[in-house]
């Protein structure tokens, strides 16, 4: 055989291999474009807001009738996205993947990877299910799949976003309402910790209002604020303020639960820089009906917290 007739015979072969592949379609998507995250450790509850599962199916089109194996495998979480710009997420937060969903209920099932077959018709096509649970922490998972095609390695990845939707920047609305934030500190970075429902947004904003107006009196005529010290993540889930990924914050998980500072300060000092304002301690049960008044219930902690 000829050096030339090697050359074609080599870049033929290429050319098929090539072909074949580009022709192959193996993918894997989840069912759902995102979910939220669970209340696992918080109140042992997989599912209480909405979905934290989905499926991620495995697919191939327009490949040989025959049996194929594919393993998914959760490759890693991304939660700088969601708001935790400190140490990277543990594995045991990335959530688990399973073939029986059932098996996603048990606490001691924490699978990571898992293998299916896909069985491939005349049609030449063909899917699997796996089904992943999101854990408390927010963030993205990627994923990665893998099956051979012919003796020829085939790979696949994805992302599934795990969240909660509409959470506001409670700072743009500062102005409307009758206090401010209180200034970032070793533990809080103002930068990711308010964030809330529209809801949460508006009843906080009347729940000041509400304590202004009652703190009002010849010496403060213009009433005393309420200062707020935490709220939500951007995406929600497990609020870490301590960046240890326990959970100091045990609820502040969906924006509807806002931290109040013991100590507040006369309306005119809001003018003033927050480590230059002359700070009191305000009346708890004062705080308390305002919360009631705005709609909302105090959840009783070492700080002043209101539910919305």
């Amino acid at each position: 055989m000829t050096e030339r007739s090697s050359n074609q015979m080599e870049s033929s072969l290429t050319g098929r291999l090539r072909a074949r592949t580009t022709a192959s379609r193996f993918v894997i998507a989840p069912e759902s474009p995102q979910i939220v995250p669970s209340d696992r450790r918080f109140r042992g509850n997989l599912n209480r807001y909405g979905s934290s599962r989905t499926v991620m199916r495995a697919s191939l089109e327009d490949v040989p009738a025959s049996s194929y194996d594919v393993k998914l495998k959760i490759e890693g979480f991304n939660a700088a996205v969601a708001g935790h710009n400190h140490t990277p997420v543990p594995a045991d937060f990335w959530g688990k993947v399973a073939l029986d969903s059932a098996r996603l209920d048990e606490d001691s099932y924490t699978k990571s990877e898992e293998e299916c077959t896909i069985v491939v018709d005349a049609s030449g096509s063909g899917s699997c299910d796996f089904y992943y649970q999101a854990d408390e922490v927010s963030g993205q998972a990627s994923f990665s799949a893998s099956t051979m095609i012919d003796g020829i390695p085939e790979d696949a990845t994805s992302t599934l976003d795990v969240r909660i939707d509409n959470l506001l920047d409670i700072r743009a609305l500062t102005s409307l309402i009758g206090g401010t934030l209180r200034g970032e500190d070793a533990d809080h970075v103002d930068d990711v910790a308010f964030r809330s429902t529209i809801t949460t947004a508006a009843r906080t904003a009347l729940m000041m209002a509400v304590f202004t107006n009652a703190t009002t009196s010849p010496q403060r005529p213009q009433g005393l604020a309420m200062l707020m010290n935490d709220i939500s993540l951007p995406w929600g889930g497990l609020f870490d303020v301590t960046g240890d990924w326990v959970q100091p914050h045990e609820s502040h998980r969906r924006g509807r639960g806002v931290d109040v500072n013991s100590r507040g300060t006369a309306v005119p000092n809001l003018q003033l820089p927050p480590a230059a304002r002359p700070l009191v301690l305000l009346s708890r049960p004062t705080m308390e009906e305002a919360c009631v008044q705005a709609g909302g219930y105090v959840i009783v902690e070492d700080t002043f917290h209101c539910e919305f």
